[in-house]
């Protein structure tokens, strides 16, 4: 399976740095990228740069077992000119993503059934992160308008270094299981069960408040004539 990503020059900063250069947790959004389409059982990937970023994709070669092929370009040429340039079969199916989307999923069993007559794979952004949802190009080999299918695992956009943040975060903190669902925050006395029974039917969960917000709760029950409460009987 060969796998290409393509360029959106609009995502690159003012020092020409591709938005693949954004920090995930500690790896960049291409690193990532790329682990996720080796994962997937790509035998190649092809990534399009920018002048200014060839030196950077090129090391990256040395950190996976996929092959890592670079085609630098002044403008973005799109996933099929990209595909001919590094030497893909004329015909042949790819997977195609764009630099600013990293996902979860196995894309193999996607390619093997899309490979044909190629498809928009679209998927649901992960839950509980505030990011846009992406999508997957799959170009069949008999090159005609794709078909739309859903996605089983999760794809994101990064459009913005919050995007990155926000995502490594999640990461980070064990928030997204590998369907992108977010996972239920530890308790605060380190309980990290997965008990989520809840309470019985008509109790209600009791919160525990934070010194800073009682305070917080306090000053406006003073403000309103309500503080301090007054015994009952």
């Amino acid at each position: 399976m060969f796998a290409v990503i393509h360029s959106r020059r609009d995502h690159a900063d003012s020092a020409g740095r591709g938005i693949g250069a954004l920090d995930i947790d500690g790896k960049t959004l291409l690193a990532r990228q790329i682990d996720w389409l080796r994962a997937s059982g790509a035998s190649a990937v092809v990534v399009e740069v920018s002048p200014s970023e060839h030196a950077q994709v090129r090391a990256l070669r040395t950190k996976t077992s996929a092959p890592v092929v670079t085609v630098p370009t002044s403008e973005a040429i799109g996933p099929r000119a990209l595909a001919t340039r590094a030497g893909v079969p004329p015909r042949s199916a790819f997977v195609a993503i764009a630099d600013n989307v990293l996902g979860v999923d196995d894309l193999l069993e996607t390619f093997l059934t899309h490979a044909r007559s190629g498809a928009l794979v679209m998927y649901d952004a992960p839950r509980g992160v505030a990011l846009a949802y992406g999508s997957v190009h799959i170009y069949g080999e008999l090159g005609g308008p794709p078909a739309l299918a859903n996605g089983a695992g999760w794809a994101a956009r990064i459009q913005t270094a919050a995007d990155a943040l926000a995502l490594g975060s999640a990461l980070r903190r064990g928030r997204l299981s590998a369907s992108g669902l977010a996972r239920r925050a530890p308790r605060e006395d380190g309980d990290d069960s997965d008990d989520d029974s809840g309470p019985p039917s008509g109790v209600h969960r009791i919160t525990r408040l934070r010194p800073l917000e009682v305070a917080a709760y306090e000053r406006i029950a003073r403000a309103a004539g309500c503080w301090p409460p007054r015994s009952i009987g």
